[in-house]
């Protein structure tokens, strides 16, 4: 075979925005579609109380919404992390409502950026106005009483676009997953996840808020009522415990080598979850090719 190189489609794209939520080099983190498969009693509900504690540590979220029916039965693994008003039943209305909620909170960001703009003018140019225009700025609260500009106040701890993510316990079959007839449904966030309520300005490396999303489910794919085989193809991350199932191994497995290597996935496999509670991450996507395989989140597993 010979090759001839050729001058065309050489022009390298502009730089574009990553709309990633950056955490540390051997983190879980980003925003992530996130799939954590095991059966009634494996510990996915201590696993991703772990990914809420690293994700704590290092401020990858300003707010987590939880889906479910079960909330009272997790509360000792989520409590800690999830306000009570940000956990919703699975209603065939709760991925719009979770939506609205992120869009609101772009809404308020992006209001909060021209809150500032205004701010930073008027620490340029107050001297020069005169008493009617502070009183009229005195009274939509840009100044205070002896007329200085009020700087703008941030409701989150970090001034940045919001982070959001979204947990899905117990859901397969609920009309959150099937009965979503309204603008969103999990298939569409899974698709676009990272680029939800998009911003009029881009900041901090990102165009759209965004909002990861966290599936726990008892079965892989089931005939009805699963995680759609479209949203299992957008999944940046794949936990899985033990499973008993031949027919549910080999789909893992199927689908998991449109990225990884057949054998490598069998050998990673049987090494993450010989134990009780064993589990295997697979990321799809990693920041470092040693990063692609690990047991129970944080011991890697590397191939040569």
């Amino acid at each position: 075979m010979k090759t001839k190189k050729i001058k065309i489609y050489d022009k390298e794209p502009s730089n574009s925005v990553s709309n990633d939520y950056p955490v540390s080099q051997n983190s879980l983190g980003g925003c992530v579609v996130h799939m954590i498969n095991g059966s009634r009693g494996s510990g996915k509900s201590y696993l991703m109380s772990k990914i809420l504690a690293q994700a704590k540590k290092e401020h990858q979220y300003d707010r987590i919404y939880l889906i479910t029916p079960s909330a009272l039965s997790n509360e000792a693994y989520f409590g800690k992390y999830i306000d009570p008003e940000d956990i919703i039943e699975p209603s065939k209305d709760a991925i719009d409502i979770v939506v609205g909620l992120v869009e609101n909170d772009r809404d308020e960001w992006e209001q909060y950026i021209e809150n500032m703009k205004i701010y930073k003018k008027l620490i340029e140019e107050i001297s020069t106005y005169d008493e009617d225009v502070i009183l009229g700025l005195y009274e939509e609260g840009f100044v205070d009483f002896k007329g200085r500009p009020e700087r703008p106040v941030w409701k989150y701890k970090y001034i940045r676009p919001p982070q959001s993510a979204l947990i899905l316990d117990d859901c397969l079959s609920s009309d959150a997953m099937l009965k979503s007839n309204k603008k969103h449904t999990v298939c569409s966030i899974g698709t676009y996840n990272r680029h939800l309520a998009g911003l009029q300005e881009p900041h901090s490396n990102r165009s759209a808020c965004g909002l990861s999303l966290y599936f726990l489910v008892q079965s892989y794919c089931t005939n009805q009522g699963g995680i759609p085989r479209m949203l299992r193809e957008q999944l940046t991350h794949l936990t899985t415990f033990k499973v008993k199932q031949p027919k549910q191994y080999e789909k893992i497995r199927e689908e998991a080598m449109n990225v990884v290597d057949g054998d490598r996935f069998d050998e990673a496999y049987e090494y993450a979850t010989k134990e009780k509670y064993g589990n295997l991450t697979i990321t799809f996507v990693p920041k470092k090719p040693e990063l692609m395989f690990r047991k129970n989140l944080s011991e890697l597993l590397i191939f040569d």
